[in-house]
């Protein structure tokens, strides 16, 4: 199979020998123009059918298993970024109340006279 008409890069799909004998793929390195129609898919469309995988991977000269592992590795990450932007929601939201109990606590304590003043 010719890798130019994958649109890889040729070292990509050279296979290597390891200790075991079992010859292993290199990771595929897409194109820019290839990663940029692939984000900009996913941000449109975050599951593909067979029919728009097929569809795809014939449009960017990839294979339908590039598209389709590209693509769980990308929901992976997005699930990722999802995750982490919640949390750190809950942490900001977290800090915030602790703060506003902080300035509460400070604002009692400095109105609680500690002289033994009698009336």
């Amino acid at each position: 199979q010719d890798s130019m008409a994958l649109g890889v890069e040729a070292s990509s799909l050279q296979k290597k020998p390891s200790k075991s004998g079992y010859q292993k793929k290199k990771r595929t390195t897409f194109t820019s123009s290839q990663l940029q129609q692939l984000e900009s898919r996913f941000n449109q469309q975050k599951y593909l059918t067979k029919h728009d995988r097929s569809n795809l991977a014939q449009k960017l000269k990839l294979t339908e298993k590039h598209i389709k592992t590209w693509y769980q590795n990308r929901r992976t990450k997005w699930k990722k970024e999802c995750t982490d932007e919640i949390w750190s929601r809950e942490r900001e939201s977290a800090a915030a109340v602790m703060y506003t109990q902080h300035l509460k606590f400070k604002s009692l304590s400095m109105n609680t006279s500690t002289d033994c003043t009698v009336f």
